[in-house]
């Protein structure tokens, strides 16, 4: 996410290598890296680190320098963490180039190689698209190149699978300090320890910077230590920069927003950014006219138009931003305690005449050029040194002409226009019917993958804490196999809601389409209508049921229904259920009940069937029509919508097996529990959610029952809940998601 240097023309040479660091530099990195790969210390690579050699930094090494400067105190630590698509080798050579820096300025750095090995991964891809580029080529020669401008390009960018990579990036971030036996937890612990053990006298500060997605890295950290300081076990973070920050304004408001101030985990927050202007054409991208924040806000993150916190639009466009920050506000030479710095200030001060004072510069033109830009690098250190008018600051190394500007090369882009001496002939293709065609479609990507991911923690009754995280966990998890990603959260998961996008993601899709529903919530059973559920696994006369956000309306979605809906899928289609819920066995058939104690911590998915079971009901013979009946409940109705069970698919009373009722069904369903369990939720996720995602990106490719069979595992011997599959048996053998 950080500049890049001048790339070879070749498609081999498409990430280029960085300069190479020399042995004696790597050996005095190691007093300042911390490496990482996806959320881990990283054992391999040309650099590795340990918890040994993690702690040899704060026990050792920091110690040491604090002692040799014990008469020059503050001592001030700066944890940096580079941008989020940068490979070791470049993640190396930045802190290369920026720690003796830091340290001739008094700060002693600590950078965060935080390794995705993504880089490679868009290269694969876009390597993997060439198959498109005759297609490509042939739209330019009939006239759509020139249309093919950056909505286009969005466009395949989500289909290349832009959005897994993201979404794999920033799950690497959380991955960091999620748990509490986590690497990136252990380094905190030492960070406090550090910290606690020099007094007043000799008092250690901890600042922090991230670049680009770096920005999120940190914000991770910092949610962290914040859970950490209500324990009383660390103490807090004196500043924090974000440079062109690209997290989301949803991330920020939820993990930093309220943590910022005085007696807050961080004293003072400033933005580095570039005004809007300057986002817009920001040659960064190569042949996409905008900045890499644009793209991100456009087409990687999972909902498009998705606000950052690094451009300058969504800051102005949030009305609670805009305040924070105080956008509104004359400018002030004093250091607020929240503020944002819009380059290029050597070219439009908000200083009008007056000069721009020195810890408010930053001339970086480009997204990739803040964390080698003099001016922004020199605002950041006087910031954290409180050193608002002093000229002795050192200046920082320009390596400005060795990193270049463009993340992707415009020569070896999948964009670029054929030369008009190559050959771009195709393969022979079945004679077109005569006469030109003057409109011609552009080139068709086929077989989408679209998923609908369902989570809802917020009920006014009946209250849950993970089931959101779950759905965010699936959507990155699923975004990483190439899914196109839509979410319900909370309150905007209603009964008509969930049914209306359901039917349209199924309805929609084509043959070689693959869809997945995820849904993450309370579960329930109400009494059987039509009688499918006679012959039950195991709580017979009962239908299962979704709940949504509007339960205390007397609105559930039935077993049955979501059945119904599953009917409707197109031949070809690969349709996958997953649902984490009470109850959830069975749910496009059957049904279940059972009590189970529940540990501290823990929380059980399911809502009181007795809180529908009262009402009274009229039922026809084989086919009901829900909508014309009511069931009171004190003054209440029970609204479960218009059904016909006509269809001889679902079950005749006591006359088949929930296997049986499988035969031919066009979806493969995931269950958290069996129908006699109930599906628990602890520290933030589901029992089930934690490992079944956990196993999806740790294997390779898998069938159905691998999946199953691997989750199963995951579980132990002695499970208290069983995880379940409901497939046609002949969908057991088949790929995951097809």
């Amino acid at each position: 996410m950080s500049h890049r240097p001048d790339y070879r023309s070749s498609a081999s040479g498409f990430f280029a290598s960085p300069p190479a660091v020399d042995p004696a530099t790597i050996n005095a990195l190691r007093r300042h890296v911390i490496n990482l790969n996806f959320g881990q210390l990283s054992s391999s690579g040309g650099f590795t680190s340990s918890r040994q050699t993690v702690a040899e930094i704060f026990q050792e090494h920091l110690p040491r320098w604090i002692h040799h400067r014990r008469d020059e105190g503050p001592h001030r630590v700066v944890l940096y963490a580079h941008g989020g698509l940068t490979s070791e080798g470049w993640g190396l050579h930045t802190a290369a180039h920026q720690y003796r820096w830091w340290l001739e300025n008094g700060v002693y750095p600590v950078f965060f190689v935080w390794e995705t090995g993504l880089l490679e991964t868009i290269w694969q891809l876009i390597s993997g698209g060439e198959r498109y580029l005759p297609q490509m080529q042939r739209a330019a020669r009939a006239g759509w190149f020139d249309n093919l401008k950056d909505q286009a390009i969005e466009a395949v960018a989500r289909r290349l699978g832009g959005r897994r990579i993201w979404a794999g990036m920033k799950q690497s971030a959380e991955r960091t300090f999620a748990a509490d036996d986590s690497d990136g937890r252990y380094v905190l612990r030492l960070i406090s320890d550090l910290v606690d053990a020099n007094d007043d006298s000799n008092q250690v500060e901890l600042h922090g910077v991230g670049h680009s997605a770096g920005s999120i890295f940190l914000t991770h950290a910092i949610a962290a230590a914040s859970e950490m300081r209500n324990a009383q076990q660390f103490g807090r973070f004196r500043s924090a920069h974000f440079l062109a920050p690209a997290m989301t304004c949803e991330l920020f408001n939820q993990k930093l927003a309220g943590n910022i101030g005085a007696d807050k985990i961080v004293e003072k927050l400033c933005l580095f950014t570039m005004r809007d202007e300057l986002e817009r054409v920001d040659p960064t991208m190569g042949p996409y006219s905008q900045s890499l924040l644009y793209l991100v806000h456009e087409a990687l993150e999972i909902d498009k138009h998705e606000p950052l916190l690094g451009l300058e639009r969504s800051l102005r466009e949030s009305a609670d931003l805009a305040k924070l920050f105080k956008l509104a506000k004359p400018p002030s030479d004093k250091i607020r305690t929240t503020e944002v710095v819009f380059s290029d200030t050597s070219m439009a001060s908000p200083y009008g005449d007056q000069p721009v004072p020195l810890t408010h510069r930053s001339e970086s033109r480009t997204h990739g050029g803040f964390d080698n830009d003099p001016a922004t690098m020199q605002s950041v250190i006087r910031r954290i040194k409180g050193v608002r008018f002093d000229h002795s600051v050192t200046r920082f190394p320009d390596d400005r002409g060795v990193r270049g500007a463009n993340v992707l090369p415009r020569s070896a882009s999948l964009f670029q226009q054929p030369d008009s001496n190559c050959d771009c002939s195709d393969p022979p293709a079945p004679t077109p019917a005569p006469g030109p065609d003057k409109n011609p479609s552009p080139p068709s990507l086929q077989g989408t993958r679209k998923a609908l991911c369902i989570g809802i923690d917020e009920y006014q009754q009946h209250p849950l804490g993970g089931c959101v995280n779950d759905m965010r966990t699936w959507a990155s998890a699923l975004q990483q196999h190439d899914f196109d990603v839509d979410c319900l959260v909370n309150a905007h998961a209603t009964r008509e809601a969930i049914i209306k996008r359901m039917e349209n993601l199924i309805t929609s899709s084509r043959s070689g389409d693959s869809i997945v529903v995820q849904f993450a919530g309370h579960g329930t059973q109400v009494p059987d209508i039509d009688g499918d559920e006679a012959g039950g696994q195991f709580t017979q006369g009962f239908d299962e049921a979704l709940v949504p956000y509007d339960y205390l309306e007397r609105r559930v979605v039935l077993d049955d229904e979501i059945g119904e809906l599953c009917r409707q899928t197109p031949n070809g289609v690969t349709l996958t259920l997953i649902f984490d819920c009470c109850h959830s066995g069975t749910a496009t058939r059957m049904f279940m009940n059972q009590s189970v104690a529940l540990n501290a911590g823990e929380r059980a998915r399911f809502i009181d069937p007795a809180y529908f079971v009262s009402r009274k009901a009229v039922i026809g013979t084989r086919k009901a029509v829900i909508s014309t009946r009511k069931a009171v409940i004190g003054t209440r109705d029970y609204k479960i919508g218009t059904r016909d069970y006509s269809n001889e698919r679902y079950l005749a009373p006591g006359t088949r097996s929930a296997e049986d009722a499988y035969q031919g069904a066009s979806e493969v369903l995931f269950t958290a529990c069996r129908s006699d369990e109930v599906a628990l939720e602890s520290n933030g996720q589901g029992e089930f959610t934690r490992r079944a995602v956990a196993v999806l990106n740790q294997a390779g490719s898998l069938s159905v029952q691998e999946f199953h069979q691997l989750i199963e595992q995951a579980f132990g011997e002695a499970p208290r809940q069983h995880p379940g599959v409901y497939c046609d048996p002949q969908k057991l053998q088949s790929e995951l998601f097809g």
